[in-house]
């Protein structure tokens, strides 16, 4: 990888992991509210920030110079992960522990891998498969040790005793 794809990636690993903290905070802030709301709430936030930097840069443009079936790929990315998957995680980071919650969340790419060689014809290669196993057991330790849930109250569960504490 090159420098610049590198500090783009530890760039969007910081900003997605103080991130997640946020949504946590704004979950427990809500006090019960659904998830959905919150998705809701933050999305026009998305599209203003999105659509002022577009404006700003000159990108406008570029929309008219897309194909058809690009607006068609990307409309079925938005709606998968940006609003189905959304509110999935907001709804699993509203009752659990947000630290376990985003490691799962951020365990996507294992899927990607599969999709992408069965629909791409992207190789499974020796690296991928050992890699997916080692997120795979990671996903493993962290499910068999601490049974712990937090609530949308911000009180804590043990999911072997059913008592909740704060």
């Amino acid at each position: 990888m090159s420098t610049s794809v590198i500090i783009a990636t530890l760039v969007s690993m910081i900003l997605w992991g103080v991130g997640g903290v946020f949504d946590k905070l704004a979950l427990n802030a809500m006090r019960g509210l659904s998830p959905v709301t919150a998705v809701m709430a933050r999305m026009p936030f998305a599209v203003l920030v999105v659509g002022g930097a577009g404006w700003y840069m000159g990108m406008w443009d570029d929309l008219r110079m897309m194909e058809p079936m690009t607006f068609i790929y990307l409309g079925v990315s938005a709606l998968l992960a940006a609003v189905l998957g959304q509110v999935a995680y907001f709804f699993a980071a509203g009752g659990g522990e947000i630290s376990k919650v985003v490691v799962f969340t951020s365990a996507w790419p294992l899927v990607t891998v599969f999709v992408a060689a069965a629909w791409l014809g992207e190789s499974l290669a020796w690296q991928k498969l050992l890699g997916t196993a080692l997120v795979i057991g990671g996903l493993i330790v962290l499910t068999a040790f601490g049974k712990t849930a937090q609530n949308y109250d911000g009180t804590v569960t043990d999911a072997a005793e059913g008592e909740a504490s704060s």
